[in-house]
């Protein structure tokens, strides 16, 4: 169940320091298909509770990790989802999420 993600702490891997905008756009349609997943996930993002639930799954040493912090009232929704431990998927603009990020390791 998606709740709203007012005031929420997450984390998230990207690419570059400082992030860019590709690094919270969703994935294509074709490598959703590719690897079945629903619609409703993939137009989400991938974040984690706690910054080391980030590290465990970083799989490229070039990765970056970066802190998002949500504002109340922006319209942001989570919900827990997946097996990983802290993973959260979020439903959020781009350009919001972009705005609220930071990387921190």
């Amino acid at each position: 169940m998606a709740v709203p993600a007012d005031g929420l702490t997450l984390y998230r891997l990207v690419r570059s320091d400082p992030p860019t905008l590709r690094d919270f756009l969703p994935p294509s349609p074709e490598l959703a298909a590719q690897r079945h997943w629903p619609e409703l996930l993939r137009a989400g993002l991938s974040h984690f509770l706690r910054p080391e639930q980030a590290e465990r799954v970083r799989r490229q040493r070039v990765s970056r990790i970066a802190r998002v912090d949500l504002e109340r009232g922006q319209g942001i929704y989570v919900a827990r989802t997946g097996r990983t431990p802290g993973h959260v998927t979020v439903w959020a603009p781009p350009a919001v999420l972009l705005e609220a990020a930071r990387v921190v390791g």
